[in-house]
């Protein structure tokens, strides 16, 4: 699953508002929203990863390149 999709769906999931979470966050909307319609693909951890803590998620990349994991805060794991 894109990025995108997994952002939409867990906002969604919380009852959010793109609107919301650009402003918890401390980005423009227009950019959060860019982000969810697959605009931009660059997208800091650092913001993801206040993103999966607002909507109560654990997120984890694996780079495949140097067998590493980044991941989110430990927070209850759910399925998307």
């Amino acid at each position: 699953m894109q990025i995108n999709k997994i952002l939409k769906t867990i906002r969604l999931q919380k009852k959010l508002r793109q609107e919301d979470i650009s402003k918890i966050i401390g980005i423009q909307s227009n950019t959060y929203s860019d982000w969810e319609r697959g605009r931009t693909q660059k997208i800091a951890f650092d913001d993801i990863e206040k993103i999966a803590e607002i909507c109560d998620y654990e997120i984890q990349f694996v780079n495949k390149k140097n067998k590493t994991i980044l991941t989110t805060k430990n927070i209850d794991r759910k399925e998307l």
